[in-house]
C-alpha cells in the first residue's frame, strides 16, 4: 500500500473537521427552520386553492424560481363506471291508476313482437295486458269518415281564460323551453274577431276554419286560438304562424288524410279523446294512411287526469308521425301508451328529423309495437315509463343524434333493428334490459353505445345491459365506436347469435352483478361472439361460475391488460390481475377461484390462455397466489433474480405478484406532522454529516 507523509493526513483531517463543522450547523439551521417554514407556506398554499404548493420546492431549492401549477382533476379509476342517476325530464308525478284499459284491435304491449320475432320480451315482464272497448274492436282502417269536419260543437267557443300554453308546456317538459315559432310570411295583422283565415276569407275560430275548409288549404292563424277538437276530412295544413293552439275538450282525428301543424304551439293538457264517438280513448288517433306532421312546432299532450284507459297517440295502419325542423313534441303522465300500434302489419312510423326533440316521460309506455323510427340529427328521449320504453320497434338513427331510454319500469330500448350511425345511445337505470336486439346491430366507428346501470327492477326475472336474441343477424360494431356496459344488475352482454366486435373498439364490461351465470359476459350454446384486443373485462360478479366470461357456444377472448382485480372481487385487496382463472362450470365443476386460502390446497387456481374456444368456459380475470416473503428472508426486487446469474432487466419484470395500493389506502403525507418534504433540507444535512463522519474516522484509522 502506498505511504503518504503524515502532513498529509493531518491536512485532511483538518479540512473534514471544518466540513463537519459547516453539515452541523446546516443539519442545526434545518431541523429548526425547515418544518415550521415549509408547514406555514404548504397551509397557505392550500388555502389559496393551489393543487401542488410550491413552498416545498422553495425551501428544498430556495433561491430558485417557482413555477405556479394548475390544479388538474383526478382521473376517474379505471373500471369503476359512474353509478346511473334517476333523471327525470318532469316534476309531475307518473299516473298510476288502475282499471280496465280498453283493448286495441289485436294487439297488446305484451304480445308485440321485437322486429318480426317471437319472444323479444319476455312474456309478462313489463307488458300490462290491456282490456276490451266497450264497444267491442278498436279503430279501424275501414272506419267511415264520418260527415261534416268537425263535433257538433265545434264551432262553439270556449267560455272562461285559456290555459297558459307556454306554462303547461313548461310543467310537461320539465323545462324544456318550447320556443315561439316565427310568423309565416304574408300573414296578416290581426283584426278584431278574427283568428283564423283560409286565403282572403276570415274566421272567427279555427273551428269555423277547419269546418270551411276543402282538401290541400292551408289556414293561417292571425291570433291564439282555441278548437273543440279536430275531426279530418282532407289533407289540411295549419299555419300557426307563432300563435298557440288550445286544445280544449277532444283531440284530433285523422282520417286517411295528413294533418300537419306549422309555426305553431300545440296544447292538449288533459285531453284524452277525439271527436269521433268510437275514438273516446286516445287523444290523437289516425285511420289507415293518415299522418301527422309538426314543422317547426312545439306540441304538448300531458296525459294527467285522463281515464284509467287513455293513450296519447294510437296509429291503426300504415301511419306516419313526423316531428321536423325544429319541432317539438312531449308526450306525458297518460296512463297508457305514448305512441301505441294497432297490430297488424302495416306500417308504424316515427321521423324525429331536423334538429327535432321528441320526449316521452312518465307514460305507461314510450313507444308500444313495432315502429320505424328514424332519427336524424335530433334527439329522443323515452324516460320514467312505468312499463317498456320501447317494444320491438326499429331504429335508424344517424347525423350526430342523441337518443336516451333511461329509468323506464321494464324494458329500455327493445329493438328489432338498431342501426347506430356517427350517434349517441343511452341507455341506463331501466328496470330490465338496458338494450335488447332482436334482428340486427350495426354499431359504426363514430357512435357511442352505453347500457349502465340496467336491471333495477328487483322482481324481475332477467335482466342487464346489453342483449343479442336468437334471430339477430349480422351484428357488428365497428372500429373507433366506444361501448360501455356497467354496473348492470344482471349479465352485462347476453348474446345469442353471431356477434363480431372489430379490432379498434372502445369496450368496457365492468362491475356487472349476475345472479346466475356470466356476470360480464354470458355467451349462450347458439352464441359466436368475437372480443377486440384491449376490451376491459373485470370486476364483474356471477353468484354461480364465471364472474367475467361464461360461454358455451364460440368465443375469442383477448388476453387480459393492466387491470387492478379490486378488494371486493378479490376478497382481501387491490392485486394486479395477471390474467384469466377457471372459475367454475356450475354442477359440472363448482370450484370456484380462490388464491388467499389459508392452506394451500384450499387455493384454487388453473389459468386460462387467451384464445379461441368452442367449449364450455367459465372464466375470472383474476391472479395467482399472493407470496409473502418469509421470515428472516429478504424480498426479491424488481430487476433482481435469487440467482444473480440470472438477475433480469427491471423492464421485463411482470408485476404478478406485485400488491397494488389503491390511491385511497396511499399514506397522506402531512407537512403538519413533521412526516413531510419539510424535513428534506434536515436529513440532506444528516446524510452529508454521516458520510463525512465516516470518512473522518477513516482517515484518523489512518493516522493511528
Amino acid at each position: 500500500m502506498k505511504k503518504y507523509p503524515p502532513e498529509a493526513y493531518s491536512s485532511n483531517s483538518r479540512t473534514l473537521r471544518r466540513y463537519v463543522v459547516v453539515a452541523g450547523l446546516v443539519l442545526s439551521v434545518g431541523l429548526t427552520i425547515a418544518p415550521g417554514a415549509v408547514s406555514t407556506a404548504y397551509a397557505d398554499e392550500l388555502a389559496s386553492g393551489s393543487s401542488a404548493p410550491a413552498a416545498i420546492e422553495a425551501a428544498m431549492h430556495p433561491g430558485e424560481g417557482t413555477s405556479s401549477s394548475s390544479t388538474s382533476a383526478a382521473p376517474q379509476a379505471e373500471g369503476k363506471a359512474a353509478a346511473s342517476s334517476a333523471e327525470s325530464a318532469s316534476g309531475v308525478e307518473a299516473q298510476n291508476s288502475s282499471g280496465a284499459a280498453p283493448a286495441k284491435s289485436g294487439a297488446s304491449e305484451a304480445s308485440a313482437p321485437g322486429a318480426g320475432e317471437s319472444g323479444s320480451v319476455p312474456a309478462g315482464e313489463g307488458a300490462a295486458s290491456t282490456a276490451a272497448p266497450a264497444t267491442g274492436s278498436g279503430p279501424s282502417a275501414t272506419t267511415v269518415v264520418p260527415e261534416g269536419g268537425t263535433s257538433p260543437d265545434a264551432a262553439t267557443p270556449a267560455t272562461g281564460s285559456d290555459p297558459d300554453p307556454a306554462a303547461s308546456a313548461a310543467a310537461a317538459s320539465g323545462g324544456l323551453t318550447l320556443a315561439a315559432a316565427p310568423a309565416a310570411e304574408g300573414a296578416a295583422a290581426p283584426t278584431a274577431g278574427v283568428v283564423a283565415k283560409i286565403g282572403e276569407q276570415s274566421y272567427a275560430t279555427l273551428d269555423e276554419a277547419i269546418a270551411a275548409a276543402k282538401s290541400g288549404d292551408i289556414i293561417v292563424l292571425v291570433a291564439n286560438a282555441t278548437s273543440q277538437g279536430i275531426s279530418m276530412k282532407g289533407d289540411l295544413v295549419i299555419n300557426g304562424a307563432g300563435n298557440t293552439i288550445t286544445f280544449v275538450k277532444d283531440g284530433i282525428a285523422i282520417f286517411n288524410h295528413a294533418l300537419t301543424f306549422k309555426d305553431a304551439i300545440v296544447s292538449m293538457m288533459g285531453i284524452g279523446s277525439t271527436p269521433y264517438a268510437e275514438w273516446k280513448w286516445m287523444a290523437i288517433c289516425a285511420s289507415k294512411d293518415g299522418s301527422l306532421t309538426l314543422d317547426n312546432t312545439a306540441m304538448t299532450l300531458d296525459g294527467t287526469g285522463t281515464a284509467s284507459g287513455t293513450h296519447a297517440i294510437y296509429f291503426t295502419s300504415n301511419n306516419k308521425l313526423n316531428v321536423t325542423n325544429g319541432s317539438t313534441l312531449v308526450v306525458s303522465n297518460y296512463p297508457q301508451d305514448a305512441l301505441e300500434w294497432d297490430g297488424g302489419d302495416g306500417g308504424y312510423n316515427l321521423n324525429v328529423t331536423g334538429a327535432s326533440k321528441v320526449v316521452l316521460d312518465h307514460n305507461r309506455s314510450g313507444i308500444a309495437g313495432t315502429f320505424f323510427a328514424k332519427v336524424d340529427a335530433s334527439e329522443l328521449t323515452v324516460i320514467n315509463n312505468r312499463g317498456n320504453g320501447s317494444n320491438g320497434s326499429h331504429f335508424d338513427i344517424a347525423n350526430g343524434s342523441e337518443v336516451s331510454f333511461k329509468d323506464n319500469g321494464s324494458h329500455g330500448l327493445s329493438a328489432g333493428k338498431l342501426f347506430v350511425k356517427g350517434s349517441t345511445v343511452t341507455c341506463t337505470g331501466n328496470g330490465m334490459y338496458g338494450i335488447t336486439v332482436g334482428n340486427s346491430l350495426y354499431v359504426d366507428g363514430a357512435s357511442t353505445l352505453k347500457a349502465n346501470g340496467n336491471k333495477t327492477k328487483a322482481s324481475a326475472s332477467s335482466g342487464g345491459g346489453l342483449r343479442i336474441t336468437k334471430n339477430a343477424k349480422e351484428n357488428f360494431i365497428a372500429k373507433g365506436a366506444v361501448v360501455e356496459i356497467n354496473n348492470n344488475g344482471g349479465n352485462g352482454l347476453e348474446n345469442y347469435a353471431d356477434l363480431f366486435i372489430e379490432e379498434g373498439v372502445d369496450l368496457s364490461i365492468l362491475q356487472n352483478y349476475e345472479k346466475g351465470n356470466g356476470g360480464g359476459i354470458y355467451n349462450g350454446a347458439t352464441g359466436s361472439l368475437t372480443l377486440p384486443s384491449g376490451a376491459k373485462i373485470y370486476n364483474n360478479t356471477a353468484a354461480k361460475a364465471g364472474d367475467d366470461i361464461y360461454s358455451l357456444g364460440k368465443i375469442i377472448v383477448p388476453a387480459t391488460g393492466e387491470w387492478i382485480l379490486d378488494r371486493s372481487h378479490d376478497g382481501v385487496g387491490n392485486h394486479a390481475i395477471t390474467g384469466w382463472f377457471e372459475d367454475g362450470l356450475g354442477s359440472d365443476n363448482p370450484q370456484r377461484w380462490q388464491a388467499h386460502a389459508e392452506g394451500e390446497d384450499a387455493n384454487y387456481i388453473i389459468p386460462i390462455e387467451e384464445g379461441a374456444f368452442e367449449i364450455p368456459l367459465a372464466l375470472k380475470a383474476a391472479h395467482g397466489i399472493e407470496v409473502d416473503p418469509g421470515e428472516g428472508d429478504e424480498p426479491v426486487g424488481p430487476g433482481e433474480s435469487e440467482d444473480p446469474g440470472k438477475a433480469e432487466d427491471s423492464s421485463s419484470v411482470k408485476a404478478e405478484k406485485a400488491e397494488v395500493v389503491a390511491p385511497s389506502s396511499a399514506k397522506s403525507v402531512s407537512p403538519k406532522t413533521g412526516d413531510s418534504a419539510g424535513f428534506g433540507l434536515a436529513a440532506a444535512a444528516m446524510s452529508v454529516v454521516a458520510a463525512i463522519s465516516a470518512a473522518f474516522a477513516a482517515l484518523r484509522r489512518r493516522e493511528d
